[in-house]
């Protein structure tokens, strides 16, 4: 992704939305029980329009993905892609509702924070 970003003239802040919601999903997968490394990926690819300026389904259709993945990012009607639609609109607060299922609101609040501290050092990193 932060290849992707080099190549893209898109604001940093893209990048950092992207992988705050990427980090964000990971990190409430564990919870729920769910894959950490899928919901990574399911959330960081759910941007992938924005950073290349092409349609969402023609943006995963030039990439090798199961498609378990490609539903979740286009349909969001896996529990993986309803994360993904709980996690996207979080930075704009306030989500729709306070809990997704069974997480709380201190769970999805510390899981926010820890995502921006770490897409934060990532691109510090990067510069």
């Amino acid at each position: 992704m932060l290849t992707l970003a080099s190549l893209s003239d898109k604001p940093q802040a893209v990048i950092q939305s992207a992988l705050i919601r990427a980090k964000m999903c990971e990190l409430m997968a564990g919870p729920l029980k769910l894959n950490g490394e899928i919901l990574f990926l399911t959330g960081m690819l759910s941007k992938l329009d924005v950073i290349l300026d092409i349609p969402l389904p023609e943006a995963l259709a030039m990439l090798p993905l199961p498609e378990e993945i490609t539903q979740s990012v286009l349909t969001r009607q896996t529990l993986s892609g309803q994360l993904v639609s709980y996690v996207a609109p979080y930075e704009q607060w306030p989500p729709e509702s306070e809990n997704f299922v069974q997480l709380d609101i201190e769970t999805i609040n510390q899981a926010y924070l820890q995502s921006l501290a770490w897409a934060t050092e990532i691109l510090g990193a990067a510069s």
